[in-house]
């Protein structure tokens, strides 16, 4: 090989080489956004989901607290319903007791309270 003259071209290296890396670079910036995007999806719906979760929640216990309260409003009207049948007949035991003692009337009421108070009045003497 003698008298032989290789000659070689100098091709830049960089350029085969940088084309694949911009390729490269788009795609991987495709896949972040494509990531951005699916976290910021991801996060909106697990909001949405606890917020309609806790609404539901806060519903129920809402209606739960309702009927509690109508059943102590069931529970104190009955309770004030006893208490008015105990005080209506001891009403009625007063007036069938002042009926037998001859109490027909005010006047006739007046002139037995004298009496009771004057009788009291000397037994404490």
């Amino acid at each position: 090989m003698e008298g032989f003259i290789i000659v070689t071209e100098k091709k830049p290296v960089g350029t085969g080489a940088a084309s694949i890396p911009s390729l490269a670079g788009k795609r991987r910036l495709a896949l972040q956004k494509l990531l951005y995007i699916g976290t910021a999806i991801l996060i909106l719906l697990i909001a949405v989901t606890d917020t309609a979760v806790i609404l539901h929640i806060r519903e129920s216990e809402l209606l739960e607290a309702e009927d509690q309260l109508k059943t102590v409003s069931l529970i104190l009207a009955e309770q004030a319903d006893r208490s008015f049948e105990s005080v209506s007949l001891v009403l009625s035991s007063v007036a069938e007791h002042l009926t037998a003692e001859g109490v027909t009337d005010s006047a006739s009421f007046d002139e037995k309270w004298l009496a009771l108070t004057h009788i009291a009045f000397y037994e404490t003497r």
